[in-house]
């Protein structure tokens, strides 16, 4: 790791810091000051880093494995760690390939859907795919939008293994809460999207769903 920093009058200007992070490319610049009222200033970008082995907080969704890419533009003021989420402003984007997400499992739903006779069983899979697990994706990129401590999610994108989400939401970093809509289409043509609600705490959030297309199309063509 290599930083450029210098400190006058109370301001620190860390002109760059360059290392690297999971074996990807980290550089940093920020600016800090001591005068009441200062904002603080900070740009990061990190190119492909390899995430691995990262263990799941129970239904906490996060990229567990991948090759992952992350760039940073955030400024915030305050006189405690309470008034620095709260004032956090800016856009957090990353992109991520071949690697795994946790918090839900689409793999068992794109695998078993289509084969079951049972609308329980069926709708039971939906609800079991949104209570945690894990699913491998080929891609993965978001872009947000953050003011007042809270993330608006401004594009989502999820190539997952049989199966595309896309979502929209917001994530307060203040409260610690998420709700976030995602909406889910299979790669089975025959199958109409469906789409999940979760919303709660951001290391084990709630679902619900939102299947009634897909739910009638089970009773009419499926279920026997």
């Amino acid at each position: 790791m290599k930083m450029d920093m210098r400190v006058a009058n109370g301001i620190l200007d860390l002109h760059s810091l360059k290392g690297n992070l999971y074996g990807g490319a980290l550089t940093v610049k920020a600016r800090a000051s001591s005068q009441k009222g200062q904002p603080i200033n900070l740009t990061a970008h990190l190119k492909d880093a390899q995430l691995k082995n990262i263990a799941p907080k129970q239904k906490e969704i996060k990229v567990l494995k991948g090759l992952f890419s992350l760039d940073a533009d955030l400024t915030t003021a305050g006189q405690s760690e309470h008034q620095y989420v709260a004032n956090l402003a800016g856009s957090m984007n990353f992109k991520g390939t071949k690697g795994v997400i946790s918090g839900f499992n689409l793999e068992r739903v794109v695998k078993d859907i289509e084969n079951t006779r049972d609308l329980g069983a069926a709708l039971g899979l939906l609800n079991d795919a949104f209570s945690g697990g894990q699913t491998k994706f080929d891609s993965i990129d978001c872009v947000t939008s953050i003011a007042k401590g809270e993330a608006r999610i401004k594009k989502f994108l999820l190539d997952a293994v049989g199966a595309t989400v896309t979502a929209d939401g917001s994530v307060n970093l203040l409260k610690y809460w998420m709700d976030i809509l995602a909406t889910v289409t299979l790669d089975s043509k025959k199958l109409p999207p469906f789409s999940a609600r979760l919303y709660g705490p951001l290391d084990n959030p709630k679902h619900k769903l939102e299947a009634g297309k897909l739910q009638q199309y089970l009773l009419q063509n499926v279920v026997t």
